[in-house]
């Protein structure tokens, strides 16, 4: 369950980033989704191609099964923010919302 700060996050990203999905459930899909894959990018950077390899084949749950390939994995560039904001860090609001 979405909090009304989530919605409203969410809500603003999708009018400045339009890429994501317009629709609420898809849009917090779509973010859980980039988020995983950095967070996998970053276990795989801190501990190695070997270790994970050793993490998927213990628990297979962990490789492709869970929907994400090692490829989508290394794909993923943490140096690029999840979406842009405005320089005062601030979104527009668009007041019929």
């Amino acid at each position: 369950m979405q909090t009304a700060a989530q919605c409203i996050c969410l809500r603003s990203t999708k009018r400045i980033v339009t890429s994501w999905p317009i629709d609420d459930d898809d849009s917090a899909q779509h973010f859980h989704r980039l988020r995983t894959l950095r967070l996998l990018r970053e276990f795989y950077d801190k501990h190695g191609k070997e270790t994970y390899k050793a993490m998927v084949a213990e628990y297979p749950k962990y490789g492709a099964a869970c929907g994400f390939t090692e490829s989508d994995i290394q794909a993923v560039d943490l140096t690029e923010p999840l979406f842009d904001r405005a320089e005062d860090g601030a979104f527009e609001v668009d007041e019929e919302d």
